[in-house]
């Protein structure tokens, strides 16, 4: 699974590197100038510097022999990866940030972050690449080294806290990581699985990405308070309801669990 993984995005970062390499030389040729700023020359290395690390990352990992899942259940459902996924996207994204938004708001103004126009690469690298790196880093790295070194409760809360701190972003933001990283670690360690927190992570991201390109074609999914992120009531009452349900099921299944533990 490893190797697949790292040779899918050892192509994918290949194709985009030659890609770039020869959109900027025909500037160059063409023009006789580079024809990007230094802003967005900058923004765009970082998305590459982005591909490298995950290649480094899971690499590593699987080298040094951390990316061994923890010893619990090693189920792979893609439906509950996905079901998994939803209940961390409207939890963590959708209803933590309009929580903190609608508490913060008068308290602590906050600017609001520049955002450069995305290409479809800084997409991928977002949805598809960035929370691969990411959680075989913070999770299986990070989470795995200092649960077995210390415990778990402090392994979520400090590596949450330097995964939100990492991401630089204002108050609301930093919040909303950190909650998102509790998740992602809660989620691998009752799974025992890396890849639920990796399709969490690649949901959540998907999601902010959609609902920006939604936005930025008239569609406004959320509204800015004091510098926060507010989102509106369809989709507040969307995400409480699919929560509702996630819930009400998995106590239905515990339920179902129990009552064929007695039977038997």
């Amino acid at each position: 699974m490893v190797k697949r993984v790292l040779s899918v995005v050892g192509v994918i970062f290949l194709y985009f590197l030659v890609f770039f390499i020869g959109i900027l030389g025909f500037q160059v040729f063409a023009e006789g100038r580079l024809l990007l700023t230094e802003e967005q020359l900058d923004h765009y290395s970082g998305s590459f510097g982005t591909v490298v690390t995950v290649l480094f990352v899971v690499w590593f990992s699987h080298v040094k022999g951390i990316s061994k899942d923890l010893e619990l259940r090693k189920d792979r459902s893609f439906i509950k990866m996905i079901v998994v996924a939803v209940f961390s996207v409207c939890i963590g994204m959708i209803l933590f940030n309009s929580f903190v938004g609608f508490l913060l708001n008068g308290i602590f103004p906050v600017t609001e972050d520049v955002v450069l126009d995305e290409t479809a690469f800084d997409h991928i690298v977002t949805i598809l690449i960035a929370p691969v790196a990411e959680e075989y880093f913070f999770r299986k790295g990070l989470y795995g080294y200092v649960r077995e070194k210390i415990n778990i409760p402090i392994a979520v809360i400090l590596t949450s806290l330097i995964f939100a701190e990492l991401h630089g972003y204002h108050l609301q933001g930093f919040l909303s990581v950190f909650f998102s990283g509790i998740l992602y670690a809660l989620i691998y360690e009752h799974s025992g699985n890396i890849m639920y927190s990796i399709c969490a992570h690649m949901m959540h991201n998907a999601s902010a990405s959609i609902m920006n390109a939604f936005e930025r074609h008239g569609v406004q999914l959320s509204y800015n308070l004091n510098g926060y992120i507010i989102y509106t009531l369809p989709v507040l009452l969307t995400a409480v309801l699919l929560v509702t349900i996630i819930l009400i099921k998995g106590r239905m299944k515990i339920g179902k669990r129990k009552i064929q533990s007695t039977c038997s």
